[in-house]
């Protein structure tokens, strides 16, 4: 045991002059005989070389990437440290020279644990190939690819980038909810309700914007109260930034024309509303709408002198209007009254009493009504994502 300790002593006061981090001499050099092998390591891997020569010097480039442990003048113990490229000579007394090309990598599973915790929202594939890592997956921009890389190069310090880049740009949808309705005038005095606008012309609309403190707002939170507020269709529509969408309710109105020899021709005329709206997205956070509605509304039953009904006839109105809403506020468009009878019937005391008979005596009321269409707007932003690959 004593004779193995003071070899081993011999041994290290021996190999410790070799050990040498400045840059070989050219002379040295120029009498390399044996090419440079590639070694990759893993770190905190231990690797024993065996050298066809006594060793007398060693020059290796980075201390911080490896650890040399001699064994013997022929054996050479090489600790990886760290991730990192360097390169080892090891020289003999009669000139000769072995070079190794030294790569140290982290452990693959190591790096793959590092990056699901710094990126969770990605997957991103890692293999080794040909002692590089490889590495794919899609990538939202190149930033993103960039500090990957960072991480990456502490681990491997090759590395076969394949990350495809694949931008979002995003898109602004804009959601337009459409109510219409109607509104009876009659039935509000009924329920000692008032409606809070300005008269309105037959045949014509007006609008405004409902803003949060419009005293519409109330007025119409009062009438769905009392169920006053009569939906005849609440469309909705997905839009962009930009582009037009419309809809379209109502009919279509027979026209018969006699002709000779008995045949007729019938042409159909539209009836209803159809709504072109166009958003646009502000800066400032509001949307620009641009509005055209064209309303055709079938009016009363003419009657000619024998007292025969005609076909009725037909109102339209068509405008357009540019309205500029905050969050929250709506597009109101009010108007195009048609006037209708509203027949009550009344008892008459004491005839209306009888037994059997009495139901059948009554006097009628007749009342004019006024029946108000009622358009409301809204547009909401709802941003989503359209995916542009740049690499």
């Amino acid at each position: 045991m004593f004779l193995k300790r003071v070899l081993w002593v011999s041994l290290l006061m021996s190999f410790g002059t070799y050990v040498d981090a400045q840059q070989p001499l050219e002379s040295d050099l120029s009498q390399v005989k044996l090419a440079a092998q590639p070694l990759d390591l893993k770190s905190r891997e231990q690797r024993t070389l065996v050298i066809p020569f006594n060793v007398r010097r060693v020059f290796f480039g980075d201390q911080q990437l490896l650890n040399i442990e001699p064994l013997t003048p022929q054996k050479l113990r090489i600790v990886a440290l760290q991730p990192g490229n360097t390169q080892l000579r090891l020289f003999s007394d009669d000139g000769q020279v072995q070079q190794y090309n030294i790569s140290v990598h982290a452990p693959l599973a190591e790096l793959k644990k590092v990056l699901a915790a710094e990126f969770p929202d990605l997957t991103i594939g890692l293999r080794e190939l040909n002692h590089k890592l490889l590495m794919s997956g899609k990538v939202s921009s190149q930033e993103v690819a960039d500090r990957i890389g960072l991480v990456v190069d502490e681990y491997y310090p090759q590395v076969v980038d394949n990350l495809e880049i694949v931008e979002t740009i995003p898109v602004k949808q804009i959601q337009i909810k459409a109510m219409i309705a109607e509104i009876s005038h009659h039935e509000l005095l009924e329920h000692g309700l008032k409606w809070p606008l300005a008269e309105t012309e037959a045949g014509k609309l007006e609008h405004d914007i409902l803003k949060q403190d419009h005293k519409m707002n109330l007025f119409l939170k009062a009438v769905s109260e009392k169920e006053l507020l009569r939906n005849v269709a609440s469309p909705e529509m997905l839009t962009l930034h930009g582009r037009s969408a419309s809809f379209e309710i109502g009919g279509k109105l027979p026209t018969v024309t006699p002709l000779k020899a008995g045949q007729l021709t019938v042409e159909y005329q539209k009836w209803g509303i159809q709504m072109n709206v166009l958003p646009e997205c502000l800066e400032n956070g509001n949307i620009r709408l641009t509005v055209k509605p064209h309303v055709s509304q079938l009016g009363p039953v003419r009657v000619d002198k024998k007292q025969k009904p005609k076909m009725p006839e037909v109102r339209t109105y068509q405008t357009d209007v540019l309205a500029e809403l905050q969050k929250g506020e709506l597009l109101i468009f009010y108007g195009m009254p048609v006037q209708r009878e509203v027949r009550n019937k009344e008892r008459i005391p004491l005839l209306s009493d009888f037994p059997l008979i009495g139901d059948t005596l009554y006097n009628v009321r007749v009342t004019q009504d006024k029946i108000e269409l009622i358009i409301l707007l809204e547009a909401v932003e709802r941003s989503t994502a359209r995916v542009v690959s740049s690499r």
